[in-house]
């Protein structure tokens, strides 16, 4: 678990990565959730799991969140840890084998299944000697004590299937399907696979974030749709599996396409604005602007320097 001290050291180094280091930041993550006695909630222990989320939200560059085997991410550490609180830059991945979700099976399976209710109901439904069992009750024998024992025996099995279904909740596939996570992976094969979907993440955010600089009031969602773009055929080539390894390699050793693409944004960046800044002139002086680039256009043309040949 997260114990004060532990947080705020987690918070510090994830704001110094950001800020001081600009590195992709890696998360193993395997806590069960905060720690809640009293000396902890004094030394403001919800404090400094708030300063983890600010450092996450502020993050600017890769963060990837990994469940490892046997691993689970529970409680208060799945909150912080959420992909939602900045879908820009954080991903996250599971082993298999592991698990994650706000509450325990078992705490689950309380709320979920109420022992009055839904399980002594399904019970009745389901097993053939208490269907019998409610027929001759119904039929107006005495069979109470023979239903109750009959509870009773079948109220440990189905507790305990209560609770593996709510384990399936909580595990890879499930997690998944729901989007709280990207891909489930074994872990033979997480360190190959996670070492170019982090290197691929890095290039795609150079690029975005270079295009951002270059031109003057695009968003992140509309600079990482560009980028997409530009290695769109790259990454249909290669399939799903070798996708992110070519997606990374393609922009390490094309740097020249990627930069006339970036210069061609900025060229209708500034062709739209030019446009719009036209636009909103009377139609007097768009003639007059217009007269007066065409002029400049002219002048600029004939001190150009000679081309080199």
């Amino acid at each position: 678990v997260w114990y004060p001290d532990s947080a705020y050291k987690t918070a510090q180094a994830i704001r110094d990565f950001n800020r001081g280091e600009g590195l992709p930041l890696v998360i193993f993550a395997n806590w069960r959730g905060f720690s809640g006695g009293t000396r902890d909630m004094f030394a403001e222990v919800l404090k400094y799991g708030a300063m983890i989320v600010d450092a996450l939200v502020d993050y600017k560059h890769p963060v990837t969140i990994y469940i490892p085997p046997n691993g689970e991410l529970r409680g208060g550490a799945w909150v912080v840890l959420d992909p939602k609180i900045n879908e820009e830059s954080i991903e996250m991945f599971a082993d298999v084998d592991a698990r994650g979700g706000i509450l325990e099976p078992a705490g689950a399976a309380e709320i979920v299944f109420k022992k009055d209710k839904q399980v002594v109901e399904m019970m009745h439904r389901v097993d053939e000697q208490l269907r019998d069992l409610n027929a001759k009750k119904t039929s107006g024998q005495d069979v109470a004590a023979a239903i109750q024992q009959r509870e009773k025996l079948l109220l440990p099995l189905y507790q305990q299937v209560s609770q593996e279904y709510c384990d399936l909740h909580d595990r890879c596939p499930r997690m998944k399907s729901l989007g709280a996570i990207r891909e489930g992976l074994h872990w033979a094969d997480s360190r190959s696979y996670l070492h170019w979907r982090i290197r691929r993440r890095v290039q795609e955010n150079s690029v975005a974030r270079r295009l951002m600089r270059s031109v003057t009031g695009i968003s992140y969602q509309q600079a990482t749709a560009i980028v997409a773009d530009l290695v769109k055929g790259v990454a249909e080539a290669a399939g799903k599996a070798a996708e992110d390894r070519a997606v990374a390699t393609w922009i390490e050793e094309h740097a020249s396409e990627v930069d006339a693409r970036l210069e061609l944004e900025r060229q209708k960046a500034t062709e739209d604005e030019i446009y719009r800044l036209v636009s909103s002139l009377p139609a007097a002086k768009r003639g007059e602007l217009v007269r007066d680039l065409v002029g400049y256009s002219r002048v600029a043309g004939a001190f150009a320097p000679p081309a080199r040949t």
